[in-house]
């Protein structure tokens, strides 16, 4: 049986990663995770649905974050599609 390991926000050690890094570990999320995971969710598709450009979001990195409105609006449905699945 693999050694299991639970995320807590903002709680994860060194130790936690050399565990995971040595041996296959089973990771779950703990409830409280799961809350964080949900309002981060929201802000995002507050600010995807809002139309503005969120660096990394509907932009890309570095050169690529000035892109135009119909590349903006192509990433903009991919990440709908991702919140989906």
């Amino acid at each position: 049986m693999n050694p299991s390991l639970t995320l807590h926000p903002g709680k994860m050690s060194l130790d936690d990663l050399r565990a995971v890094w040595q041996a296959p570990t089973t990771v779950t999320l703990a409830p409280e995770a799961h809350a964080a995971i949900a309002a981060s969710a929201a802000a995002v598709q507050n600010i995807v649905g809002a139309g503005k450009a969120a660096y990394g979001i509907n932009t890309g990195f570095k050169v690529d974050r000035n892109i135009n409105k119909r590349t903006r609006l192509k990433k903009k449905r991919c990440f709908k599609i991702v919140l989906l699945v």
